[in-house]
């Protein structure tokens, strides 16, 4: 329940540090806001805690920039440790062969690709550095009441997960390119997914 209470309750003794931002409503307004939700209960840890509170009072919008760190954390476990496996399984599930042999992941590379391997291994990684760059952006997206230096912070998260998932893609084709045919033809690419393929089922 939002209560109002004195400063050194609120406290315990802590010290007491204030946040700074950028463009924000007037003290007045924000006072105002806060008042009005006196008595109101709808805690949630996801979409309701004490920072979307406070940020909802100062700036009229809600956001916690907590839950935002946390849901960063909790895509780069899930894109650096869960997607490849999924992306495997998949490709596996659609293969025409054995599951997880060297000609059943060729196969289903080249069912993704409509006929080509190469076009197969071009949309696995894409797909990867489209997601990682996209999932960079939302959580660090641009916010007009954050102080000048988180927003410069940000902008250079934007440009690395842009830059990252650019990298993806590109150092799959060059892997793949590299363990086949010289050149980045679909014969270099195709035989060099043969290789991988044949490596990853064999365990390699």
């Amino acid at each position: 329940m939002v209560r109002l209470r004195p400063l050194a309750d609120f406290a315990r003794g802590a010290v007491v540090r204030t946040a700074q931002y950028g463009e924000r409503l007037s003290a007045e307004e924000s006072v105002a806001r806060a008042e009005s939700m006196i008595g109101q209960c709808g805690y949630d840890l996801f979409s309701n805690n004490c920072e979307h509170f406070v940020t909802w009072c100062v700036t009229g919008e809600r956001h916690s920039a907590q839950i935002d760190r946390l849901w960063f954390g909790v895509s780069l476990v899930g894109s650096t440790t869960v997607a490849p496996g999924v992306g495997v399984d998949v490709i596996a599930g659609v293969g025409m062969t054995p599951a997880r042999s060297a000609p059943n992941l060729m196969s289903g590379l080249k069912t993704i690709g409509g006929g080509s391997a190469a076009t197969g291994v071009g949309l696995v990684a894409a797909t990867g550095g489209v997601l990682g760059a996209g999932t960079t952006y939302l959580v660090f997206r641009d916010r007009d009441y954050l102080p000048a230096g988180e927003r410069s912070a940000r902008r250079v998260a934007r440009v690395g997960g842009t830059v990252s998932g650019v990298l993806t893609a590109g150092g799959a084709f060059y892997l793949v390119g590299a363990l086949g045919v010289p050149g980045y033809s679909a014969a270099g690419l195709s035989s060099g997914c043969r290789r991988s393929a044949h490596r990853s089922a064999a365990g390699w």
